[in-house]
């Protein structure tokens, strides 16, 4: 008995699936690094907002602890702190300017006015306001 013994030639398609593989999984890894670039511009992203929506806040506590501080009834009101700090027979004229300060622990008052930048006043009325009727209160 022979045995059959067919000859097989090499197929053209021999080696494809290795490259289909290959590539399949430069997708996948050109997909995954994609994915963690994006992810790292969203937490900066996130970052941002924390931030900015912080400094929103403080903001918007100072005004409301000044605009409590300015009720008569108040026990921090500015009088109380320092005598006339609001006058009370007239309304503060153009040119009378008050600051409400809030020096961090260990922060000279003197150094933090110095280095106060006051560039509204000068905007809206075209000249820095008189020395004398600037009063500060922290």
């Amino acid at each position: 008995m022979k045995a059959n013994h067919t000859s097989r030639r090499k197929q053209p398609e021999s080696g494809v699936a290795l490259l289909v593989a290959i590539f399949v999984l430069m997708l996948v890894s050109v997909i995954a690094i994609s994915l963690i670039i994006a992810s790292g511009g969203e937490s900066a992203l996130e970052g941002n907002y924390r931030s900015s929506a912080r400094a929103y806040l403080a903001g918007t506590a100072g005004l409301e602890e000044a605009r409590g501080r300015l009720l008569k009834k108040n026990a921090d009101y500015f009088n109380n702190t320092i005598a006339n700090f609001i006058p009370t027979a007239t309304p503060l004229d153009v040119g009378q300017v008050r600051y409400i300060l809030n020096p961090s622990a260990g922060e000279n008052l003197a150094t933090l006015l110095a280095t106060y930048p006051d560039h509204e006043y000068a905007v809206e009325f075209g000249a820095a306001p008189p020395a004398g009727n600037v009063q500060t209160i922290a």
